[in-house]
């Protein structure tokens, strides 16, 4: 009997060994990730703070107003090209913005009374909260950014965005992109932007990062 017993205790005591084993197999392994995405995610820190973009909320989602976003959309790119042609950094992006709101809300406001409508607009500088999105050839990760909004009348609609520094949802100015993009990131944050296949699970982590900070806070 105290034969049997020893070999029990002996037993439980192997399987005890290879859990703590096993434990702190999978602690090491979710601390090399959790600091595999802290690393990347530091790294996306300095996208966030040299990228300027655009934000447009439609009223509604119905097709008029959906429609009408876009007519706005077009006649507020239509007069950026010319005062944002010498931002050199994403802050003078946001002061040639904070000083043109006056400007950038009556020529929204005449586009929505040419198009029948009497919706309020308020455009505004400051912070938003994008999940990762895709813009042609580039990947931007999740997070806060400063950006121009524009909410046309209530502001629930779905919402059309592009990046106003570096230049990139200015047809004209297209082509300069990469080369602006290059000049304002550090060597991490350009390779990230222009490569977002190989980070597609980076990317869904700091989406999700993101998406708890946000509600959170």
């Amino acid at each position: 009997m105290k034969n049997i017993k020893q070999k029990f205790v002996s037993f439980f005591e192997k399987i005890s060994r290879g859990n703590l084993l096993l434990k702190s197999l999978c602690f090491a392994i979710v601390f090399s990730l959790v600091f595999q995405f802290a690393v990347f995610g530091q790294k996306c820190e300095n996208i966030r703070e040299n990228i300027f973009r655009l934000h447009i909320l439609a009223n509604s989602n119905s097709d008029a107003d959906q429609a009408l976003k876009l007519n706005v959309r077009d006649r507020l790119l239509s007069v950026s090209e010319e005062l944002y042609k010498d931002a050199k950094t994403e802050e003078d992006a946001i002061k040639i913005s904070t000083e043109n709101i006056d400007y950038f809300t009556s020529v929204a406001k005449e586009e929505i009374v040419a198009r029948g409508y009497d919706y309020d607009v308020k455009i505004s500088v400051g912070d938003a909260n994008f999940s990762t999105r895709h813009y042609e050839n580039y990947t931007l990760p999740a997070g806060t950014y400063k950006a121009l909004r524009v909410i046309i009348g209530e502001g629930k609609g779905k919402n059309w965005w592009c990046v106003m520094f570096p230049p990139m949802c200015i047809s004209a100015a297209q082509e300069k992109s990469q080369s602006a993009l290059s000049e304002n990131l550090d060597k991490n944050g350009f390779d990230i932007v222009c490569n977002g296949e190989k980070y597609k699970v980076k990317f869904k982590a700091i989406e999700i990062y993101e998406w708890i900070k946000h509600k959170i806070s």
